[in-house]
């Protein structure tokens, strides 16, 4: 039901978007309305999905649950690939990232949303910010590690590993843990 919310919004808006433009001096309002309705509907039709997903209190709990486990799974990932930074060759990093991290991040972003319910949008949006960040430098060192510059791993890799720690911090606050 969500994904078929969100196509609708997306459609709408893409219909509006036209509309608007297909004559230049004037705008048509009634058909311009008229294209919006959907994508009204549609927010509508989140809002209660999002609803009746937040009153799932077994599956927020599940997701909660996944996202404490996930991030610090990720944690300990990086803190063993930061110990083995010196020992490590250049080019194997991005191996290691992607055998070993690409399963808790997903994990994590899968579950993401259960933050918004339990902790609200002000909480989500600090955590994320955090994990965000973590994962572009995670990203910087893969790509630095193709090109076997170890420097570049190493200074990614180091600024990836605060980022997520302030992450797993932020959340372990959250949750009391």
């Amino acid at each position: 039901m969500r994904n078929a919310a969100y196509a609708l919004i997306a459609l709408s808006f893409l219909a509006a978007s036209y509309v608007a433009v297909l004559d230049t001096r004037e705008v048509e309002w009634p058909l311009l309305v008229g294209v919006l309705i959907p994508g009204i509907v549609g927010l509508v039709l989140v809002r209660v999905a999002r609803a009746r997903e937040a009153g799932n209190v077994e599956k927020r709990t599940a997701s909660l649950q996944k996202l404490e486990t996930s991030l610090q799974e990720i944690v300990r990932l990086v803190e063993a690939l930061w110990e083995e930074r010196g020992e490590v060759d250049a080019y194997a990093f991005k191996d290691r990232i992607d055998g070993e991290l690409v399963g808790p991040i997903g994990d994590f972003v899968e579950a993401r949303e259960a933050m918004i319910d339990a902790f609200g949008l002000q909480a989500y949006a600090d955590v994320m910010s955090d994990f965000a960040s973590a994962e572009r430098y995670l990203n910087r060192a893969w790509s630095a590690s193709t090109d076997g510059y170890i420097d570049e791993v190493t200074r990614s890799l180091g600024r990836s590993r605060e980022q997520f720690l302030a992450a797993n911090e932020r959340y372990g606050r959250l949750s009391g843990n």
